[in-house]
């Protein structure tokens, strides 16, 4: 998470841009997380880095998690 003085910055982005690039060049091909439903800030924060909703829901002790994916 940033700070909140720092969120719209783009700092966040480029922070998973790099991780994305790593785990790509180690020969990773996708990645997989999730975001608890209604917290569209997570949400959309994850569509702008590239990840898409897969339809997979899973409840847990907080909720429900929305799984996502990004091809790498």
């Amino acid at each position: 998470m940033m700070d909140s003085k720092e969120s719209g910055k783009g700092k966040g982005s480029a922070i998973i841009a790099e991780t994305l690039t790593t785990w790509k060049s180690e020969g990773y091909k996708k990645v997989r997380l999730a975001y608890m439903k209604g917290n569209m800030q997570s949400r959309n924060f994850w569509r702008k880095c590239g990840f898409t909703e897969t339809g997979v829901e899973k409840e847990n002790e907080h909720g429900i998690a929305v799984i996502m994916e990004r091809i790498l």
